[in-house]
């Protein structure tokens, strides 16, 4: 889960981000030190996504180059 602090915590400052484990981020939110930060979707329109192998490797091209794809 990432979170943001917003207020002084032990193990952040006010405004810093941090990514932590569900349970902390869920105790940190209820007493009011931070609030989650929702993660943006991955694939955005008109953007370069690398194709990948059955065994999830990148495809190599014919150039040695790693393989992609544009998503509109």
């Amino acid at each position: 889960m990432e979170i943001k602090y917003l207020k002084d915590a032990p193990l952040g400052k006010k405004g810093q981000k941090a990514i932590v484990q569900d349970h902390e981020g869920k105790v940190l939110i209820a007493l009011g030190f931070a609030k989650e930060i929702k993660l943006k979707s991955s694939v955005d329109s008109s953007e370069n996504i690398t194709l990948l192998n059955l065994n999830g490797s990148p495809v190599i091209d014919d150039f040695g180059s790693v393989a992609q794809v544009v998503v509109n």
